[in-house]
């Protein structure tokens, strides 16, 4: 994908292999939003490459090092874990907006801090590096909590990955 993108004048320029430039931010999120569509027929809308602009980006001028996206603890993997959960799985709630997408942890909080019992959101989970969707929802028979459950893919369903409560 890197290289398709940044190879202009060659189609195979395996140069790019040993020492890949660094990429535009405007490139890379027009790329992304489409593996979105093609995958599960919908793009990423601006607050979700917004997002993903603030994890990725470290440059000033917007360029990102293909070190930094392709690390062992690689943003690529984590994305690329999300489509195949939409593929397999959710490419109907994905296509149909019921999954916000990408959507910090604060921003979850801050997004159900004043609403109602029973009240949730399903975003895609920032700590799970093969890709996992995130339940967070408002119980506040528990002295307010918020709860979030992480799924994660397996071959044939979601499993549960982890619970987490906040007060």
């Amino acid at each position: 994908m890197w290289c398709n993108m940044l190879s202009t004048s060659e189609p195979w320029n395996l140069s790019l292999f040993v020492n890949p430039p660094p990429l535009h931010w405007e490139k890379l999120s027009q790329v992304l939003s489409w593996q979105f569509l093609s995958v599960g027929q919908r793009e990423l809308d601006e607050n979700q490459l917004s997002m993903l602009k603030d994890k990725i980006v470290d440059d000033p001028d917007g360029f990102v090092q293909w070190s930094k996206f392709s690390k062992n603890e690689s943003t690529w993997m984590w994305i690329d874990g999300i489509l195949d959960l939409i593929k397999r799985h959710l490419v109907d709630l994905w296509r149909d907006g019921y999954i916000m997408g990408f959507v910090s942890r604060e921003r979850t909080w801050v997004l159900l801090q004043e609403r109602q019992n029973g009240t949730f959101l399903l975003r895609f989970s920032e700590s799970s590096k093969d890709g996992a969707i995130t339940f967070s929802w408002v119980d506040r028979s528990n002295g307010g909590m918020f709860l979030h459950i992480n799924f994660r893919a397996a071959p044939k369903q979601l499993t549960v990955e982890s619970l987490v409560m906040r007060p």
